[in-house]
């Protein structure tokens, strides 16, 4: 039996939400996309939610709706690499991280956060086979590869940035970009992605390229949204060929990659 667990975090669409798959066994039809939506406070099944199953590239393949149980299905074309993107009328919209649909089912537990609400990354775990940040972590670093900041190491660190955190790792530097100095995590191997619990940076953390869009207040930098006490590790690897396998189709480009865990994720 294959087994898989995905974040769906707000970073991928700058919005808050929740959710956590796993592939699990079933006697159900196989390449099935299958699973159950809730209101995030009342865990109370949502009906109405559209549900469209994509490719990694966004082009939507199929799509169904969630009935009053909060249950829905959707038929996979084949066997391959989705994405799965919830949507309901006066709720922030989700969007799942790349998964595998194969001899299994994949089955997707999904809370929905209402518009306005300001929330960090929750993790909703399945029922089994989900995957913790620490699990990553501890996994990625017997491997041998890039460099590892646990919870010890972040406060010992002393700081509440955390770019200076970063820039303790080998090959990686700390460049300040326009007027307000705004910090770009960047490496000495070539490109390199940062990704918060698994998916990339949100908009407000990313340097502003216009100067409206902090002179509006939109623009908060990574050590503004993300101080350390938020922080509960650090997966660092400059290079593309040090980054898991498992990431490396996630990645936009054959660039090195941080990873960054925040203490719900963890």
């Amino acid at each position: 039996m294959t087994r898989l667990a995905q974040w769906l975090d707000p970073t991928r669409l700058a919005l808050p939400l929740a959710v956590a798959a796993a592939a699990l066994g079933s006697t159900l039809p196989a390449q099935t996309v299958r699973g159950t939506v809730v209101e995030h406070e009342s865990r109370q099944p949502l009906a109405g939610v559209t549900i469209s199953l994509s490719t990694p590239q966004g082009d939507v393949l199929q799509t169904s709706e969630s009935n009053e149980r909060g249950e829905f299905a959707v038929r996979a074309p084949g066997k391959g690499q989705y994405l799965a993107i919830f949507r309901r009328v006066g709720f922030q919209p989700a969007i799942s991280a790349p998964f595998e649909v194969g001899a299994d089912d994949v089955e997707l537990f999904v809370s929905l956060v209402r518009a306005g609400t300001e929330l960090d990354t929750v993790v909703v775990r399945g029922k089994r086979g989900v995957t913790t940040g620490e699990e990553y972590f501890t996994r990625h670093q017997a491997l041998g590869r890039g460099t590892f900041f646990g919870p010890g190491d972040i406060e010992n660190a002393g700081t509440t940035y955390l770019t200076e955190v970063l820039e303790k790792a080998p090959d990686i530097w700390i460049d300040r970009i326009g007027a307000r100095m705004e910090p770009v995590v960047r490496s000495r191997k070539g490109c390199l992605e940062v990704r918060i619990n698994l998916q990339p940076l949100p908009k407000a953390a990313q340097p502003a390229m216009d100067r409206r869009d902090w002179a509006v207040g939109q623009f908060l930098g990574l050590d503004e949204m993300y101080p350390t006490k938020r922080i509960a590790g650090v997966e660092v690897y400059p290079r593309f060929e040090d980054v898991p396998a498992e990431w490396q189709p996630m990645l936009e480009k054959r660039c090195g990659a941080v990873m960054i865990w925040t203490n719900l994720a963890w």
